[in-house]
This record gives C-alpha cells, sequence and structure tokens, in this order.
C-alpha cells in the first residue's frame, strides 16, 4: 500500500472518530432539553412568551431527533429524571429561602 493511500486511509479514520465523539450524548440532549423547558417555564412565568417560546422550540427540536431515530423512550426517561432532579433543587432553594427570611421576619417580644 503506497504512502499516500495509508495517509488517507488514517485521515479518514480520525475524521470519523473525531465526528463520532463531538456529537452529543442522550444524556447531554436530556439534560439540555429539561433546561431548556425549565428556562421556558421560567420564561412563561415571568410574561416573556417570546422568550418562552423559542426555549420550548429549542427543547422540542431536541426531542424530535430522539423521536425519528427510534430512542425516545430512553431519551424521555433520562429528560424526566432530569426534570425531576431541577424540580428537587429548586424546591431545596425555595425551602432555604423562606427559612432563611422567615427567622427574620419573627416578632422579637
Amino acid at each position: 500500500m503506497s504512502r499516500s493511500k495509508l495517509v488517507l486511509l488514517f485521515g479518514i479514520f480520525f475524521s470519523m472518530f473525531f465526528m463520532a465523539c463531538s456529537e452529543p450524548s442522550i444524556q447531554d440532549d436530556a439534560q439540555k432539553a429539561a433546561e431548556l423547558s425549565r428556562l421556558s417555564n421560567i420564561s412563561a412565568m415571568d410574561n416573556d412568551l417570546g422568550a418562552a417560546g423559542k426555549l420550548y422550540n429549542e427543547a422540542q427540536e431536541i426531542m424530535n431527533k430522539y423521536r425519528q431515530n427510534g430512542k425516545f423512550d430512553e431519551f424521555y426517561q433520562l429528560y424526566s429524571s432530569y426534570l425531576q432532579e431541577s424540580a428537587a433543587l429548586e424546591d431545596q432553594k425555595t425551602q432555604t429561602i423562606s427559612s432563611e427570611s422567615g427567622s427574620d421576619l419573627t416578632p422579637n417580644n
């Protein structure tokens, strides 16, 4: 095999390897979609419907990728777990803030 063919084969192999590694994993996509959904909800509660719609559409694009390739069930389980984790963290933050501000509001007798 000539040297130029060998270099070409190695080039093709490494190009394919790097392209495969650069694509986000299903876990990365599920986490990103969950974050986009969370941010969309926050924007909607803040009456920023334009931002909410844009964020929602971005999340749906990620979801559609997995609907089309037949891995939606696996994706959705991960997505749901990330949403639940995010909600639990938000609840924990809210409780911490409430308990800290609640001690400042107690009357002094």
